[in-house]
């Protein structure tokens, strides 16, 4: 039953530098692994067990797909893309916000590089009246 929980542990633990970008596609994947192991257990030990495990998964991490930088980070990432997003909405806001945040970035070096005037050296003013 802590099989998946293990899996994650190793595969994180074994990385030099966990990215950000993995958050979304991790905690997917274990809570897809404890719903479909739900339904092939019989003793309700076992049950209550994994009932605590998802509620606290949900409590820990909720819906981190709506997390904007979670979601921008898994978006960016050329691994995940749209496959790190299990709700087809979460990654519409993602695409939707990176796509903004460039258009803005676009829009302000614009502006800013249109308001810049020109300056000569001070070298130039000198020989130029001198």
């Amino acid at each position: 039953m802590l099989k998946p929980f293990d899996s994650v542990t190793r595969e994180i633990s074994s990385e030099q530098a966990v990215t950000v970008s993995k958050v979304i596609v991790v905690v997917e994947g274990l809570k897809s692994a404890c719903v479909k192991l739900q339904a092939t257990l019989t003793t309700p030990a076992a049950k209550e067990l994994l009932d605590v495990l998802l509620q606290e998964m949900h409590r820990r991490f909720g819906d981190c797909a709506m997390n904007s930088t979670l979601a921008r980070a898994t978006f960016l990432d050329p691994r995940f893309k749209k496959l790190g997003f299990v709700s087809d909405a979460a990654f519409a806001k993602a695409k939707d916000k990176a796509i903004a945040d460039v258009a803005k970035a676009i829009s302000i070096a614009e502006s800013t590089s249109a308001q810049q005037v020109y300056k000569a050296p001070y070298c130039y003013y000198y020989y130029y009246y001198y």
